[in-house]
């Protein structure tokens, strides 16, 4: 296992990830995930505005965030929004 406790997970569609965690931050814990999986769809929940994650935001363009304090429908919208059409419902829209 690396020595910073990620594990590379096959087949991972998304990684929601806090901005605020105990240990590593999320934009610490990021560029860890991205070594180990470039192109990872990943989502940064913050309570921090967008323009202070801009420079995490800009550089990579799989990464998105979605603010806290946020409702199921906000992430439900938000993940649906990150991810590619299932097999099938392109098709359909």
């Amino acid at each position: 296992m690396p020595p910073w406790g990620l594990v590379a997970v096959a087949g991972a569609d998304l990684v929601i990830l806090d901005m605020n965690m105990p240990g590593l931050s999320g934009a610490e814990t990021l560029p860890r995930i991205l070594a180990l999986r470039p192109g990872q769809p990943v989502l940064m929940a913050s309570g921090y505005s967008e323009s202070d994650l801009e420079g995490i935001l800009a550089s990579h363009p799989t990464v998105h965030s979605l603010n806290k304090p946020f409702t199921l429908g906000e992430l439900t919208k938000k993940i649906a929004g990150m991810m590619p059409p299932a097999v099938g419902e392109a098709s359909r829209s």
